[in-house]
């Protein structure tokens, strides 16, 4: 999206398709001041923005920045990274503004999903007490949220090493948590899962706990 406004009182001397697409407008805006041909711009920083650049001279850029434009009727919300950029006529002065647009509206809500899906699971694991780990398999370090090391008997904060965290597995579980781990380490055993029952035990040998653990191994295209 691209267009040109003329003057202090920003008539749109040219916009291409996509800047027109992006305001949900037709070809009749060329030649109307910016606030009468999208009048949804009232109240919203732009018309204000413009006029600074204007009267500076100093280009203006940022990213995600909200925009509310009636398209189809109804009034959406976009979400722009755009610049408005003074053009100077032979004396120095500002004559018009160039203004160039990216769309990612489809970014910031993909975004915005993401941050509520993992916003639930976090809600279920804590509502549930369940203990997250998660394995480098290249440095064989293991990181563990709080539930989880209580559940080893590990302390707080401790930073543990794969091979270190067995040694709190009961003696004899321990053989097969670890078979497990390495059959879901080989893609195409059985698609990367992990599925083990075993017991855990304190490190003063007195707290005994059997855990249920399940995990995914993921896999790059190598």
């Amino acid at each position: 999206p691209m267009s040109l406004y003329t003057g202090i009182d920003m008539v749109i001397s040219l916009a291409n398709e996509a800047m027109i697409k992006v305001w949900g407008k037709d070809h009749s805006v060329i030649g109307k001041k910016l606030k009468d041909a999208v009048p949804e711009l009232r109240g919203q920083p732009f018309l204000g923005l413009l006029k600074k650049v204007f009267t500076t001279g100093i280009t203006y850029e940022t990213d995600e920045m909200k925009a509310d434009l009636v398209v189809d009727g109804t009034l959406q919300e976009f979400w722009l990274n755009f610049s408005y950029k003074p053009i100077l006529n032979a004396d120095g002065t500002v004559y018009a503004i160039l203004n160039t647009a990216i769309d990612i509206t489809r970014q910031v809500e993909a975004k915005r999903q993401l941050k509520e899906t993992e916003e639930r699971r976090r809600f279920a694991i804590e509502s549930g007490e369940l203990g997250t780990w998660d394995l480098d398999i290249g440095t064989g370090m293991l990181k563990c949220d709080k539930r989880c090391q209580d559940l080893y008997g590990l302390s707080t904060g401790e930073l543990v090493s794969h091979g270190d965290s067995l040694k709190h597995i009961h003696g004899d579980d321990r053989n097969a948590v670890e078979n497990a781990i390495k059959n879901s380490l080989l893609q195409g055993q059985l698609g990367g899962k992990y599925d083990a029952e075993f017991r855990t035990v304190s490190k003063d040998g007195k707290n005994v706990r059997w855990i249920r653990s399940k995990g995914q191994a993921y896999f790059d295209e190598r």
